[in-house]
């Protein structure tokens, strides 16, 4: 029976058609910084509690009156190939100097470069911009600045551009030299994953990797044909694609504004026979 899906990505709805009897939620990361460490951290975050969101304990850093940019990491997080939705979810307080000092949620994809998320937030988004003559580490970027301590708020991130990756969370927070703050508190967080439960009925197109080189766009996958559609960042590529089946590789020749490109995080939406429909990320 279909199941009429949508995951949203960057502020972008995208269509997830399946056939299948059900999806099954799995859970692929919790930790309510109760028991063993499962992040990695430096400077001044350290467990605490004397705010937690529940259980005993929290994470916790200073808003420094000193330039500073530290950070905590998760353990790598393997995200399932087929999964039509995955998000995270945690808990957050802050009161950091507004405009001077903020906090930003960022992944690294198989071990590349970490990329913000900003982008991929559903609920609880940054609050605004640093200033631009603040010295903070992180530049002019939105953040999570300002606030109030008070209840903590949930956060929503859209992890289904990930299917098939392993990421690695981080948390970190830049501070200008400046006067000091209360600071970031954050608790009990959880990454989940909703399958298909038994056959879709068909293979899900999925794509292995996808690199942009001297005007041209290489997508190397399954479930993939010269009539696949591609989208990039919300927008249809309109652009001739060419399919190599003995490479399973597809190519679309064109410069980076004709396929909406942007430098850093991209989303990449393909669809086959008109009804199956993924996400993938990749850095440009």
């Amino acid at each position: 029976e279909p199941l009429a899906l949508v995951a949203r990505a960057g502020g972008v709805d995208l269509a997830v058609d399946l056939r299948a009897g059900s999806l099954i939620e799995e859970t692929l990361f919790e930790d309510d910084v109760e028991g063993a460490p499962r992040w990695q951290a430096n400077g001044a975050w350290a467990v605490r509690a004397d705010r937690p969101h529940g259980g005993a304990n929290h994470w916790f850093v200073p808003g420094a009156g000193a330039s500073g940019d530290v950070a905590i990491v998760s353990e790598p997080i393997e995200i399932p190939a087929d999964a039509v939705e995955a998000t995270l979810d945690f808990w957050q307080t802050f009161e950091l100097e507004r405009g001077f000092d903020g906090g930003v949620l960022e992944a690294t994809v198989d071990g590349q470069t970490f990329v913000d998320l900003g982008a991929l937030v559903l609920e609880g988004g940054y609050a605004r911009n640093i200033g631009p003559i603040t010295g903070n580490p992180l530049g002019t970027r939105p953040a999570w600045t300002g606030g109030r301590l008070g209840d903590y708020a949930r956060v929503r991130v859209d992890l289904t551009p990930f299917a098939g990756r392993t990421i690695r969370l981080r948390l970190r927070i830049g501070t200008d030299a400046g006067g000091a703050s209360p600071g970031w508190y954050v608790d009990d967080f959880r990454v989940t994953a909703r399958r298909p439960s038994c056959d879709s009925g068909g293979a899900l197109p999925a794509i292995a990797s996808a690199k942009f080189k001297n005007g041209k766009l290489k997508l190397k996958g399954s479930g993939l044909s010269s009539t696949t559609e591609i989208a990039i960042n919300g927008r249809t590529v309109l652009l001739p694609a060419t399919y190599r089946a003995d490479k399973s590789l597809l190519r679309v020749k064109g410069d980076a504004a004709a396929l909406n490109l942007r430098s850093g995080l991209n989303v990449l939406t393909i669809t086959t026979a008109g009804h199956t429909s993924r996400t993938f990320a990749f850095l440009q």
